[in-house]
């Protein structure tokens, strides 16, 4: 996509003058013609109230015909200021679609033309109100720009276990699959908002890692390995890695043992879109307290253990209400928790021993 056409602000039929399109030399289109005006003004000041100001630096006296020649650039840049305004406006606008066009349950899909994919949007949750509201004011908007067939799910962590990530993620997608058929899944963390519509909301051949640049780490990938955040896998991948595990409670370890699934038992790579374009946004904490580390998610990682044995295959809840909302269909659960011990010899993976003689802590009840 060109640059300058991707802009909310760009009008190509702005930047031509005497029959000249200057927009193919500026990196600025809209301006290029308002630069010009360097050679005979020293400072422009666009005020709100859209007043102009030139100190004129080339002219020691004005005659009728330099005034009115100033009066005509005057009306022309703030013919120029107002079209800028009006379509930042409308840019603004327009992509605010009326709440009546999406279906119970935060079910959306385009008029004019058929999504090549059925979207599920899978959000793991507990106790982040304030998060959530304002990550659907923007991501409704967003994927309606992209013209997708989507629904977010919000699969939210009932009871005082530990928090647990990658189990919600694999009970969002087998709650999912009973109510429509949807080939892609995107798994996303409440609090990260994307940037750029160039980064679009779909599977590939291979699982996708959406969220390579966000701003708490100044727009750059920690690490080459990492998975974490927001990642789109598709219908097949995910049955195929038998989905997230479920032996992490607490923060930690989830998105990474997810990156050794697709390599080890994918045998896939990971895409990703340039960090110039998979920009996210982080949502201030708001009072937000993080779920507590899992301090054996380092020598689970290196287990090795069978995959097999633990993930879509294994997951163990109780659902205790589907409610279909207009913004999104929030799934309520409850999860069993299991001890250092339980997954130990279930498995067969070697925990040091004061570790295996203690049961994993449950905690009070706390937010994601």
């Amino acid at each position: 996509m060109d640059q300058r056409a991707s802009s909310q602000y760009y009008d190509p039929n702005l930047s031509k003058r005497n029959g000249t399109d200057h927009s193919k030399n500026s990196p600025h289109p809209i301006y290029t013609n308002i630069h010009r005006l360097t050679k005979t003004t020293r400072h422009i000041i666009i005020h709100e109230n859209f007043q102009l100001y030139l100190q004129i630096q080339n002219y020691p006296y004005f005659s009728v015909h330099h005034f009115q020649r100033l009066q005509t650039l005057r009306n022309l840049i703030l013919l120029f200021i107002n079209l800028i305004r009006i379509a930042a406006f409308l840019s603004q606008t327009m992509i605010q679609l009326p709440i009546e066009y999406l279906y119970p349950g935060g079910h959306f899909f385009p008029k004019t033309c058929r999504s090549k994919q059925r979207l599920a949007v899978i959000i793991c949750y507990r106790n982040r109100e304030a998060h959530l509201k304002l990550f659907l004011n923007h991501i409704h908007a967003f994927l309606q720009q992209q013209q997708l067939d989507y629904t977010i799910f919000v699969v939210n962590q009932h009871g005082q276990e530990q928090f647990n990530r990658a189990a919600l993620f694999d009970v969002g997608f087998l709650e999912a699959i009973k109510l429509y058929s949807f080939d892609c899944f995107i798994f996303h963390d409440v609090d990260l908002l994307p940037e750029d519509l160039r980064n679009v909301y779909k599977c590939g051949k291979q699982p996708k890692h959406m969220s390579v640049a966000v701003d708490t780490f100044k727009y750059k990938l920690p690490y080459p390995t990492l998975f974490g955040g927001v990642t789109a896998i598709s219908l097949t991948d995910f049955i195929d890695a038998n989905g997230y595990a479920t032996i992490y409670w607490g923060w930690g370890g989830e998105d990474d043992d997810m990156y050794q699934r697709v390599n080890r038992t994918l045998r896939k790579s990971i895409a990703r879109y340039p960090t110039v374009i998979a920009r996210y946004q982080m949502i201030c904490s708001h009072n937000h307290v993080s779920a507590e580390a899992n301090p054996s998610r380092d020598i689970i990682l290196r287990s090795n253990y069978d995959h097999k044995k633990d993930g879509l295959n294994s997951i163990k809840y109780v659902l205790h209400k589907l409610t279909f909302y207009r913004l999104f269909t929030l799934i309520n659960v409850t999860l069993t928790e299991e001890s250092l011990n339980e997954i130990s010899k279930r498995m067969n993976i070697k925990f040091p021993k004061k570790t295996t003689t203690m049961k994993m802590r449950v905690l009070p009840r706390k937010s994601a």
